[in-house]
This record gives C-alpha cells, structure tokens and sequence, in this order.
C-alpha cells in the first residue's frame, strides 16, 4: 500500500508536498510509517503509547485502524497505531498538544531567531549582510549569510534550508561517504559559499526547511518552496524502484528535520507567548522596549530570566555595515604586524579565523573608501560607529589597530573593539571601542557570549574576564568546558548577565570570576558579588597568580596550563567582597584598635546583609577570624544589620514606619564621624586610629 501511494505522489506534481504534509502530521512514525498511515486514514496518528504520553487515551472500545512498520532488531514488525479521531484529552477539559508537537513559533522572526540558535549550537554565526545576492554558508569561518532584504518567512525558509545542508554534509563526512553534486574538496566553498547545490540534494534540504516550516506554524508555500514532481528528481540507480528511492530520501528529510527541530522547539518552549495579531482598534499600550533594553525592577530572590532576543537583530543596515567592515578587517590581517601580534600571544591564524579577528589599516579613509565602493552611504557608516566626522569630512574611526568584532545577542557584529600598536606615536589609547551606536551599547553587550554559546547549552562552565584577549584565552584553553566572557571594560551589568542566564543555567555551572590579579581586579570583583549573586550565589573567584591575567598565562604557559588553573575552581566570590570590605580597615585590625575592629566588622555585615551569600555562617566565621571579635558579637552585628535592613510592619496610621538603621561609619579618613566603639579600648592603646594630619 505505501508502495502504491509513494509511486502515485510521485508522479503528481503535487505529490511531493502531501507526502511531506503526512510527516508533519505524524512526525514520530517516521516518513515510511507516516505515509502509510496516511494512506490508510488521513490525519495526525500515533502509537497508544505516544498518545498516552502526550495526555491522550484512546476511547474503550477503540480498535486500531491503522498498522505501519517497525524496524527492530528482528526485523520488520506490524505496529498498530490510533488516529486522532479515536482518542480523546485523558483530563476533562484539558487540551494537550498532538504527540511529538513542539511549540509553534506564532511569527516567522520567532522562527527566525530559534533557527539561529540552532545555527549557534553547531557554531554557526547567522549574518544578514544588504549586499548579499543570495544564502550560503562559509564552513571556514563556520557563518551563515543571509541577504537582509529577504521577508521574514524566506529568511527563515532560507536559513532552515542552510541547516539542512551542514547536516547532510556532515553525516555524509561522518559516514565517510562521497558527497552528493559536487566535488568533496570543494566542500563549502568560501567565496560562492554552497551556492551550487542542485538536484537531489537541493531538494531534499528544501523539504527539511518544508517541515521544519510547518511544524513551526508557518506555511511553505507562503516562504516560495516549491516543487518539481518527485520522479523528476530522485535518481538513482535506474534498476531501483522509484518508491524506494523516495522512501530512502524522505527517511533522511525527516531525520534531518528533526535534528534542527529538537533544540528549535526547546528554544521556543522557553520564551514568552508570542503576542496575539494586532486588532483592527488595538488599545492604547506601553510602549514597547527598544532592541537589548532589560527591565530594571526585579521581583525579590533570585533573578529569573525568561525574555530572550528576539531575530533578526535591528536595524539590518547597520547590522549589514558592521559585517561588510569585519570581513574588510579579516582580509587586512595577513601579512600585517597585527598578524604577528596575536601568533606572539598565542592567538595563530586557526584561532584568529575562529574568532575573525582583523587588522585596521593606518590610512584616513581605508575603511570607508571600501564601503562606499560595497554601496554602503557615509551617513550609514557613521551612525555604525565606524566614522566620525573631522575638519574636511569623514575619516575611519579605527586606524592601525587589530580589530576585534563584537557580537550582539542574535550573532550579528554589533560593533568593534581595536587595540593599539605598541609604541605607537601619539600615545593613542590602548583599546578603543566603538561609540553607542543603535547596535551597539557596551553594557548590553557580553563579548565570547555568541561564539561559546552553543559550549554554555552543553554545559560549559562560564568564566567572566577582564578583557577581549582573555576571554578568547579562556574559551581556546577550555576546549569546550569552559567559555570565557568579557563585559568589554566596563562594570557588569543587570543586562549582561540577563543574556548570560538565558544562554547558561547558572544553578548547574555557577559562574567563575578571573578578573585580574590586582587591585582593580580585586575591586571589580566585589562589584561583580553585588549584582552577581541574585543571578548565582554560588559564584566563584579564581586564584590567579600574582600579576598574571588569563591571556598571559595562556601566551607563557599554553592553554593546557591555564585550563588546569580554571578546573581547579577557587574560592568563593563573597570572600573577595568581604575582604574587600575590610581592607580599608585594615591599619586598625593590625592594630587591634577596637573601634576599627567594630567599625570593620559592622561594614561587613552590612554588606552580607544587603547581598546574602550561600555560605553566610562561613563568611561570619572568616569576619570573626580577620578581625580578632569573638563569634557570637559578630553573628549579632550581622543580625542587627539584617533587622536594619528589613522595614517594619506598619504603624498605627496604616503607613509604613521603617526602622531607624544603625549606623556603619565611612572607613576612617573620610565621611561622617566614626561612633564611639561600644567595648571598651585596651589598655595603652587609642580606642580608634589616630586622625590622619
């Protein structure tokens, strides 16, 4: 029977698309048990157990209608399987989804953007340049393109039909097979990308994007897949039936759909609703918030973090811009002292093509001269930050500089970070970043969060860095265990670790802090507790040898070196926020003047108070150690400082009355006057630090 009808379809020229339909409908039979079931009763179908498993019961007289084939280890089997017409919801009132549904993208830019992360999980970056004619993918610089002027539904079409041909070459690569149209050494050529695929092969990773289109909730049709009649195209050997050949090719379509369909509908699973169609008379409603904008007010506890980005990263134009410059940065690297600059550092060519790394020539208008020629405006390339305007007109922002693409949530180079030659005349600025633009705002930004992003989903432990260098040192050095990040030299903020915790889960790997090893560092470091803990108490700060960053250790001792020094964890994050507190009291505590004593411990309960770490009765332990106090008192300023903290219950005229807090002085040498300690000086000492004259 399937045998009969496969052959039919296949001479119909629209056969093609109602055997791809039956797929869809029933995608856990598989394409030969879907089209059978099918073509005994048209309709989604399942075995009992799937129903069951989904929240269906077959009736209690049902009777299976419909058998297909199982492959097992004994060969072939006869499977009974149930129809939607014979079941029923398990719960009175429930609406379970079918068997084996995923939840539907609602938009074709959702789609769009579950896609990319697909692409980001098998380390693709999704790029939508104006200038590109047409899709493909550079398997060297492992980037996917997409022409920006495609409507969503064909870029999404398009970027589902790229998917389906990385796969498909890789399983042929893994299975050692030849591959199918073209020459095996010319896989994925990277100036026509894969531009000439044609045949079986092109329609087969039309159909993947035909399913994988319709399991979304978007209509193919409506994205331009179309196609020929499928004995047009399924070749072969001619002594072979032409239903085994379809059947053949439809077992790798619907395999390689549901590849990219298992992490798209994870993805989808883990954002909003997508919002209702507009109404004829919408009512009046907030405005909405602008690309990378997070909510400021948070809900108490742990932050959770449910929005994710949504695809594709606006406005295109600068996103075209931007991509267009990097790869004018990456063709200038060869050959420059930027190119010997990073091979000195460690950072070879394999590794400056990973993370297309380029160079910025020293001329005044290199840059813009090249972008004009692409059809790139002036005006567009200043407003991405990569021209700013000087007496007789526009010049390059960045010149003489290994430049360093920055990447925006969505995959997209938002921006660029360039750092200097050393010695360079004029005493230039080390690094130079580009200016807030549309695309880019720094602390919006997490640089090595795109590139290590399909590493965090497998479980990846994230380590947040000083600067770009080291980040790139991390993730190298790691091999996949570990994903250096860089808030790009600014103070961490709420939104960076917003794009953090919706790419990691950071209960599961908590976050290691390796800031450098110096004062700043340190400093950075407990400003890092202070916001980091409502995202991962159990953060961590690396030891790191003195005066030695990541990227040092990496270019002295090698990436073997430095991911031993990671593995080994480090000590808690609280601690370095804790000393950090203490420090300025520190003459006091050598001391033992008492009243520094009280005023350094006081200043540490306050912070343990506002900033609760998971180890709190460590931390009074530690606190109690390095000031010399017994315990018990500190415990009991700790608890004071928590009753300050918290607002009292309402007075007698029904408003709040808060608790007067204690005070905690300003660290000697300047602030408000220290108060007189409550225990009393020993003898022959002050009972606080001498003013300073």
């Amino acid at each position: 029977m399937a045998a009969r009808h496969i052959a039919s379809c296949a001479a119909d020229p629209d056969g093609w698309p109602r055997l791809l339909a039956a797929v869809a409908a029933s995608p856990g039979l598989g394409f030969a048990g879907a089209v059978l079931a099918a073509a005994q009763e048209p309709g989604p179908a399942a075995t009992r157990e799937d129903w069951e498993k989904a929240g269906w019961q077959p009736g209690p007289d049902a009777r299976a209608r419909v058998w297909v084939l199982a492959h097992g280890d004994r060969g072939p089997r006869a499977v009974p399987v149930f129809t939607r017409r014979q079941v029923t919801p398990a719960r009175v009132g429930a609406s379970p989804p079918l068997p084996a549904a995923i939840t539907a993208a609602g938009t074709a830019d959702r789609a769009g953007g579950a896609l990319t992360a697909v692409a980001r999980r098998r380390d693709y970056q999704v790029t939508r340049p104006a200038d590109a004619a047409r899709a493909g993918t550079d398997a060297g610089q492992h980037a996917i393109t997409i022409p920006a002027g495609l409507p969503p539904d064909r870029a999404a079409a398009a970027l589902a039909r790229e998917l389906a041909f990385i796969i498909s070459e890789e399983n042929l690569a893994r299975d050692g097979k030849p591959v199918r149209g073209r020459d095996a050494a010319a896989l994925f050529p990277a100036e026509d990308s894969m531009a000439a695929r044609s045949g079986t092969a092109s329609v087969e990773a039309d159909s993947v994007a035909w399913l994988v289109l319709a399991r979304l909730g978007l209509d193919p049709a409506a994205a331009g897949i179309t196609f020929p009649p499928a004995q047009a195209w399924a070749g072969g050997d001619p002594r072979s039936p032409l239903d085994g050949l379809v059947t053949a090719a439809g077992e790798r379509i619907a395999a390689a759909a549901e590849q990219i369909l298992a992490h798209a509908g994870k993805v989808l699973a883990g954002l909003p609703p997508a919002p209702p169609p507009p109404s004829p008379a919408p009512e009046p409603s907030a405005p909405a918030r602008g690309y990378g904008q997070y909510p400021r007010a948070r809900p108490p506890g742990r932050a959770r973090v449910t929005a994710r980005p949504g695809w594709p990263c606006p406005p295109r134009e600068l996103a075209a811009v931007n991509a267009a410059a990097a790869a004018y940065y990456r063709a200038r690297l060869p050959g420059s002292w930027a190119a010997a600059y990073l091979d000195g550092r460690g950072f070879g060519p394999p590794v400056a093509r990973r993370w297309q790394l380029g160079y910025a020539p020293g001329g005044w208008t290199a840059l813009l001269d090249y972008l004009r020629g692409r059809g790139f405006d002036g005006p567009v390339v200043e407003q991405a930050g990569l021209a700013a305007r000087a007496a007789h007109g526009l010049i390059d922002c960045f010149r003489d500089r290994v430049m360093i693409p920055v990447r925006g949530p969505h995959g997209q180079v938002a921006g660029f970070a360039g750092r200097a030659r050393d010695g360079a005349p004029g005493d230039p600025p080390k690094y130079l970043n580009t200016r807030r633009t549309a695309s880019y705002v720094k602390d919006r930004l997490l640089y090595g969060l795109p590139e290590a992003a399909a590493a965090l989903e497998q479980g990846a432990r994230p380590v947040l860095v000083e600067g770009y260098f080291d980040a790139i040192a991390v993730t190298e050095a790691g091999a996949r265990r570990l994903a250096g990040l860089a808030p790009g030299g600014t103070a961490l903020s709420d939104a960076q670790l917003s794009l953090l915790a919706a790419s990691s889960d950071l209960a599961r790997t908590p976050l290691l802090v390796a800031r450098d090893p110096d004062a700043a560092g340190r400093r950075a470091a407990a400003r890092d507790y202070k916001i980091l803990t409502r995202y991962c108490p159990a953060a961590a700060a690396a030891a790191l040898p003195a005066d030695r960053d990541p990227a040092a250790i990496f270019e002295a001792d090698g990436p073997a070196a430095l991911a031993r020094l990671l593995a080994a964890g480090g000590h808690p994050l609280a601690d370095v926020a804790v000393d950090q507190e203490l420090a300025p009291w520190q003459e006091a505590l050598d001391n033992g003047w008492a009243a520094g004593q009280l005023l350094a411990v006081r200043a540490a309960a306050r912070l343990l108070a506002a900033f609760r770490p998971a180890d709190v009765v460590r931390q009074i332990a530690r606190v109690a150690g390095r000031t010399g106090l017994p315990h018990e008192e500190v415990a009991g300023e700790f608890a004071a400082a928590v009753a300050a903290a918290e607002p009292s219950p309402k007075g007698p005229a029904g408003d709040r009355q808060d608790r007067p807090a204690r005070e905690f002085p300003a660290p000697p040498g300047g602030g408000r006057p220290a108060r007189a300690a409550r225990r009393p000086a020993r003898a022959g000492r002050p009972a606080a630090r001498p003013p300073r004259r």
